[in-house]
């Protein structure tokens, strides 16, 4: 069995940095940029690339914030993972 592919997620309001890792290396390196036309656009176009990559999981960015709690982004990245996994993908959240 080979290495285990990540495709990660850094979800923002106007873009989505995307960055790819493996579970041998531990190393994740920057790949694309995934303009936010909205939470169904963005899932499609991260579960193609997941897809194109042949990645096994999305890690989708959790942010928080100062006294960790979370706001509108957590929310937004919740409803990311949500409609990943309606898509079919395996989704981690990580906390950033």
């Amino acid at each position: 069995m080979g290495p285990v592919r990540f495709l990660c997620v850094d979800p923002g309001g106007k873009r989505m940095g995307l960055a790819v890792g493996d579970d041998v290396t531990g190393v994740v390196s920057p790949f694309d940029i995934v303009p936010y036309r909205g939470v169904a656009q963005a899932a499609a176009s991260i579960a193609a690339t997941a897809n194109r990559i042949s990645a096994e999981w999305v890690v989708v960015g959790l942010p928080a914030l100062a006294d960790g709690s979370t706001g509108s982004a957590a929310r937004r990245s919740y409803q990311l993972a949500d409609e990943l996994r309606n898509l079919g993908v395996q989704v981690a959240m990580q906390s950033e």
